[in-house]
């Protein structure tokens, strides 16, 4: 079986592919032993194709995909990638990049650790940023809290406005939102990132998606309307479909990996929209 290291070491270099093999392996890891030898070209020049073949092309199936034993979401950060990139051909390059490899592969969820760094790359790229970067993301102590808090301060703004702190509804999303629907989420940021044209960082999605708030809210209404409280999920069914322009009946049943476009969209409720799926504008699912 494969270490935790080196299948993240293997993402990084092989980009999209994730291609487990031995000697794929192998490549991944000279990326961070090599030792400046001039005669390594050929194999540099295919380390960059492969490296960057996660920015090309529209294989995001492959991206998203599950390599057995491996759990975590299979993102990997093109911040991440241009980091490399930038440093790998040092000795103290190459010693930065191992130390982010052993910190994202020792953590609990390698997707928040990657949108941990884009924020602190992104801080440091342009420090204006960083009252909005911290308030939404460095602040939060994990992924969940961080999509929780930015979902229901939207949501506090419409429906719920003068009626439910801000603070309280956060404290209903995370009293609703079970670890299936957080592994979901995860998911929802990945095909947002994978699927779309110009692959944004997981950071940008999970900061300006127009997918992303509708479908959490939808989660949370979803557990509400299974416990039998439906008063309380139609109110936020009502308040996510002002807001957003994205009416879920909370009835419906989302899977994994869900985009949707947001504007024009109605969902009824005996729906099923199943994992990976793509719902555009306009599209009424009864």
């Amino acid at each position: 079986g494969m270490s935790h290291d080196s299948s993240l070491m293997a993402r990084i270099s092989m980009g999209s592919g994730y291609n487990y093999s031995k000697y794929n392996i192998e490549n991944s890891s000279m990326i961070l032993n090599n030792n400046d030898n001039n005669n390594n070209n050929n194999n540099n020049n295919t380390h960059q194709s492969h490296f960057c073949s996660s920015l090309e092309g529209d294989a995001w199936e492959s991206s998203y995909s599950f390599p057995g034993g491996c759990e975590e979401p299979l993102y990997v950060s093109p911040v991440l990638q241009d980091y490399v990139v930038k440093r790998r051909n040092t000795r103290e390059g190459r010693r930065k990049i191992k130390a982010l490899f052993d910190e994202i592969s020792s953590s609990d969820d390698p997707l928040w650790s990657q949108v941990l760094f884009e924020a602190r790359q992104q801080v440091k790229d342009d420090p204006q940023s960083g009252p909005l970067l911290y308030t939404s993301i460095l602040s939060h102590p994990s992924l969940r809290s961080a999509y929780i808090a930015m979902t229901a301060n939207l949501v506090s703004t419409a429906g719920f406005a003068d009626v439910v702190l801000p603070t309280a509804l956060q404290d209903l999303f995370a009293s609703q939102l079970t670890p299936a629907d957080h592994y979901s989420t995860s998911l929802d940021i990945i095909l947002s990132t994978t699927r779309h044209p110009l692959r944004p960082s997981a950071l940008s999605t999970i900061l300006f998606s127009p997918s992303l708030p509708p479908l959490i809210t939808h989660r949370a209404a979803h557990r509400l309307f299974l416990n039998s409280r439906t008063g309380l999920s139609h109110l936020l069914q009502s308040s996510a479909s002002s807001l957003f322009s994205c009416d879920i009946h909370p009835g419906a049943v989302i899977g994994s990996g869900v985009y949707v476009a947001a504007q024009g969209v109605v969902i009824g409720e005996t729906a099923r929209v199943g994992d990976e799926c793509v719902v555009m504008k306009g599209v009424t699912l009864e």
